[in-house]
């Protein structure tokens, strides 16, 4: 069972993201994740699934891990499925539900929170078990305008009034928290009619640093990174020494 993520005590040092990058790089694969708003102006309809599979076609990879999350007024959990190339995409698009039942409206900042949330624990859970990290990346399917400065959620009708945009509230400061914390590049794609955004997040995760009995600290991060890299390091100085020897 995972322990829930919270924001670490301590930024990461440029190294420290570097030995992240190279820890991704040797792990492979990608996290992508399909936030998929479900209501009515969307149109996940007969059409709409022949969109998602150009979306799908567009963005993934053969080696990534697909997560599915569909949101309206509420988000709902999760669908995992491992990536393996075209033959996995009818499996994909027949677990997305075709509507948000009775739900109205979309709260797109609260779907924003538990994504990158989401994303954020996948990561820490990794670097607790010590495993691979991976590099991440949110497709957002839908008209919701994204990053609502917090407080401003009448930017968006559909927004209901226990919205994460609401200023003050533990939700949007929590979401606030969330999106800085995680290094992201937005771009758009257009596979077909659609214009959509993917959110790319550097591999990372967070620190924490306690006192060491004695003096000094003990931080997660340089000891998983240790455990990580010490074969992928000793491989390369030894390609590295054949090469200067000669041999």
């Amino acid at each position: 069972m995972s322990v829930p993520v919270v924001p670490g005590n301590r930024p990461l040092t440029p190294q420290q993201q570097q030995g992240l990058d190279g820890v991704a790089r040797i792990g492979g694969g990608r996290d992508v994740v399909l936030a998929i708003d479900l209501t009515e102006s969307v149109g996940i309809n007969d059409p709409g699934r022949q969109h998602l599979r150009q979306i799908i076609e567009k963005t993934l990879a053969p080696g990534d891990t697909v997560h599915i999350i569909s949101f309206a007024t509420t988000t709902r959990p999760p669908l995992v499925f491992h990536y393996q190339g075209a033959q996995s995409i009818p499996k994909i698009l027949a677990v997305i539900p075709m509507n948000a039942g009775p739900e109205q409206g979309t709260d797109i900042m609260c779907a924003e929170l538990d994504a990158y949330k989401y994303v954020a624990q996948l990561n820490q859970d990794r670097l607790v078990n010590n495993q691979p990290i991976k590099p991440q990346s949110v497709v957002w399917i839908t008209d919701a305008p994204l990053e609502i400065p917090e407080g401003q959620s009448q930017q968006w009708k559909e927004a209901p009034f226990s919205s994460c945009g609401i200023q003050t509230s533990e939700l949007a400061q929590a979401r606030t928290m969330w999106m800085e914390k995680l290094p992201r590049i937005s771009r758009e794609i257009q596979p077909g009619k659609f214009r959509l955004t993917v959110v790319d997040i550097q591999p990372t995760v967070q620190e924490f640093c306690t006192p060491r009995p004695g003096g000094g600290e003990v931080c997660l991060v340089n000891e998983y990174l240790i455990k990580q890299l010490w074969l992928p390091g000793l491989v390369a100085g030894g390609v590295g020494l054949f090469a200067v020897l000669g041999l």
